[in-house]
């Protein structure tokens, strides 16, 4: 996870990260407030290279450059549905698993669950504390 990816990479750190991340099975999230944060070849770079793609409410400046990537053929979603999302609301695509092979979605919108006022509680906590280790026991590569 790279939170204000725009920031913290060269552009050039960005396109490299991308043309590699697939032959090393490397999920990338890169986060960003603004897509003017970047380059335009990065954000070439950025459409041309990722399968999955949540998009929450943007500025209709950067629709155009979102909108053929994160719709494809899907006509259903117009440029003031990715401007006029509620919080917590987005529109994505998702690379899902099709009876074997993987495929990227159609278009679809969802909502993230805001924090919960007062935070978590002790069960919530252990919950998440048992989900992210389970996630590292899976998920990490201890050779590298």
């Amino acid at each position: 996870v790279i939170d204000d990816a725009g920031s913290i990479l060269q552009d050039s750190e960005i396109i490299q990260l991308l043309a590699e991340a697939r032959r090393w099975d490397l999920g990338l999230i890169l986060a960003a407030q603004f897509l003017d944060q970047f380059d335009p070849r990065v954000i070439k770079a950025v459409l041309a290279n990722t399968a999955t793609k949540l998009v929450f409410s943007t500025d209709p400046t950067t629709v155009s450059s979102l909108e053929k990537s994160l719709t494809g053929r899907n006509t259903n979603i117009k440029s003031e549905d990715l401007t006029d999302q509620p919080n917590f609301h987005f529109i994505g695509r998702a690379l899902i698993d099709d009876g074997g092979h993987l495929k990227t979605s159609e278009p679809f919108s969802a909502f993230c669950l805001p924090m919960l006022e007062g935070g978590l509680n002790r069960e919530q906590k252990d919950m998440r504390d048992k989900i992210i280790e389970e996630s590292r026991r899976r998920l990490s590569n201890e050779d590298v």
